[in-house]
């Protein structure tokens, strides 16, 4: 049996224990004692056998095997088998502290706090307008976003489709591009064998959670502020040009921003009131989140460090014992999702090795030198207010403003959101330097939209139009941005024959070198082509062997962008062709917006 198998198997027997061992049933005295020395002693042990020598460490190993041979610990992962070693010994000495009495979980079972959730969930009896027009608003997003939705498809979109999602064990345990944003790409896996080899159906997973993060928008801005201001974020989003484009991009960026948001929500909840099974959820939703891409490190870590927070400021007994009680949860919580985490990821720490992972230059943000940090934060902001009129961009600025100086007005926490996003981001960014990459911050982005609605729509509740009814300020202003987002979606809308007819260059090169294949020839495209031009060629029926190396091929057919670098004998020269093609015959077949198809004899 593997460490991670051990580790799971001790976490469910632990979790049994906690059932059968409550507060009114742990054991009596004299079985205490022994109890607690045992699963100490075993804590000590697994801590030990972590930390011992690779031969000493791979031979305890393979003595518990029938071949004496564990095949899948080698040397370069083994620091994974150790962690989750490690791990296993801290949730052995957990389970000793909780028999000891020294710690104690109060729990009125899974029934009261569904129960407790459901009705921090369930709409008002008076919430019948707003539910009614959210649901409206996100029928608008679904249409704005299928505009998109057949549009070209882009490099790391056709990389995943092509390289790690038709094969789920590959998806699973290899990590050499930053393409595998692994939950995301077992998502599209599935998509593709229930819908086909599709765009739409590539992008399906994608889709689904941008359109989600709208009622999700509206119900954590509830939560954080009132439901003016979850409507008037709900709004916002269902049209905000960043947010659309998101959605129909196949990478894991919009899954991470709907994990993000549901898991704030369920952070206000727990804040308020001791719920087991919302802490619960909050490690399942976030170690997906860190599944599905790492850069759900930003908002779990800006959700941590407001709970932490708010429970210094807090008055005592609401909800815990104490703020000790609470720190206990938040710990075990977050202790929790990085086991749960790195259980998700160990097929890849296993099989491809720790060092794929983290040593991935491209993937992790966390490892660069910093040097255009500033450049991509400005970036950034320019990526988010992209296709924003400019008095839309001010006024939502001065939300920002309004939301952050009259929060005490306006919200029930005591410690802005804010204060704890700047101090985690502004950490980060001092103590990494990271080449902080525009798409990273994406899941921050509905934060932003939803303060920005407290600070208008929330400041507005309160004053009411005698001449119109008596309806609430904020309500007229929610009216006018549907109304805005609606006029706006229909202009939208009028592209869609376009849209879905427009075909990109490289497919356009697919079909052009589709009737002139034979069976001897090959295609040779550099990257960022590549990609797409598998993915079209696969499909429209071309199998994939034309763009593997074949010394005896009779043809090639050479793909540039010379706008890239890319020149055709630079392009032969990398892919070691000089001496394979006679180059008197290279001829130019066709260009395409600025790419060039050549087509080249073998000698």
């Amino acid at each position: 049996m593997g460490p991670s198998a051990l580790s799971c198997l001790i976490q469910a027997w632990t979790g049994w224990m906690f059932r059968r061992i409550g507060p009114d049933r742990m054991p009596n005295n004299r079985l205490r004692l022994p109890i607690v020395i045992f699963l100490s002693g075993l804590a000590v042990g697994l801590f030990i056998i972590a930390f011992q020598p690779y031969a000493v460490f791979k031979g305890l190993f393979d003595s518990l095997m029938v071949d004496a041979d564990f095949e899948s610990l080698k040397e370069g992962n083994a620091l994974i088998f150790r962690m989750y070693i490690i791990l296993t010994g801290l949730a052995v000495l957990t389970w000793a502290l909780f028999i000891s009495g020294k710690w104690r979980l109060d729990w009125k079972g899974p029934k009261g706090d569904f129960l407790s959730l459901w009705r921090s969930f369930r709409p008002g009896k008076d919430e019948k307008f707003f539910i009614l027009t959210l649901a409206g608003v996100t029928l608008w997003g679904v249409a704005i976003r299928l505009v998109n939705i057949l549009a070209p498809i882009g490099h790391d979109e056709a990389y995943t489709a092509t390289v790690f999602s038709p094969s789920l064990f590959y998806a699973m345990t290899n990590y050499h591009a930053p393409n595998n944003q692994v939950l995301h790409t077992i998502l599209v896996h599935f998509s593709m064998v229930f819908f086909g080899f599709s765009t739409w159906a590539v992008r399906l997973p994608a889709f689904l959670a941008g359109t989600l993060i709208i009622p999700a928008a509206y119900w954590l801005g509830k939560a954080m502020y009132d439901r003016y201001t979850g409507l008037l974020a709900a709004v916002l989003i269902a049209w905000w040009p960043i947010q659309v484009a998101f959605s129909n991009n196949a990478r894991g960026y919009s899954l991470v921003a709907l994990l993000a948001l549901l898991v704030f929500w369920l952070g206000l909840v727990v804040r308020r009131e001791k719920n087991l099974v919302g802490w619960l959820l909050i490690v399942l939703l976030s170690a997906l989140g860190f599944y599905a891409v790492p850069v759900m490190f930003f908002p779990f870590g800006i959700l941590f460090v407001w709970m932490f927070l708010e429970n210094l400021a807090a008055v005592p007994g609401q909800g815990y014992r104490s703020k000790v009680d609470f720190i206990k949860y938040w710990t075990l919580t977050g202790l929790a999702t990085a086991l749960l985490t790195l259980v998700l990821y160990s097929p890849i720490f296993i099989y491809g090795g720790i060092g794929q992972f983290f040593q991935n230059g491209i993937q992790n943000p966390f490892s660069q030198a910093g040097a255009l940090m500033q450049s991509n934060l400005r970036g950034t902001y320019f990526e988010w207010i992209s296709g924003v009129p400019d008095f839309v961009s001010l006024v939502l600025t001065a939300g920002l403003l309004f939301g952050l100086i009259f929060h005490r007005r306006l919200s029930s926490l005591r410690i802005p959101l804010q204060v704890a996003t700047v101090i985690w981001i502004g950490l980060i960014l001092i103590l990494q330097r990271p080449n902080a990459w525009t798409r990273i911050w994406f899941p921050l982005a509905a934060l932003f939209m939803i303060w920005a609605s407290a600070g208008l729509a929330g400041l507005l509740k309160d004053i009411r139009l005698t001449k119109i009814r008596n309806v609430s300020a904020a309500a007229l202003v929610i009216l006018i941005s549907i109304l805005w987002v609606f006029a706006a979606g229909v202009q939208q809308l009028s592209t869609l024959p376009h849209a879905w007819s427009f075909k990109s260059r490289e497919e356009m090169a697919v079909l052009i070198l589709k009737d002139r294949l034979g069976e001897q020839d090959i295609i040779i495209a550099p990257s960022p082509q590549d990609a797409p031009l598998w993915y079209y060629s696969r499909l429209h029926g071309i199998p994939d062997r034309y763009f593997s190396r074949n010394d005896s091929f009779e043809r090639a057919f050479l793909i540039t962008v010379p706008r890239l670098g890319q020149y055709k004998e630079s392009v032969i020269e990398e892919y070691g062709l000089t001496d394979a093609v006679d180059m008197q015959t290279l001829r130019l077949i066709r260009e395409i917006n600025g790419m060039n198809i050549y087509e080249v004899i073998h000698k």
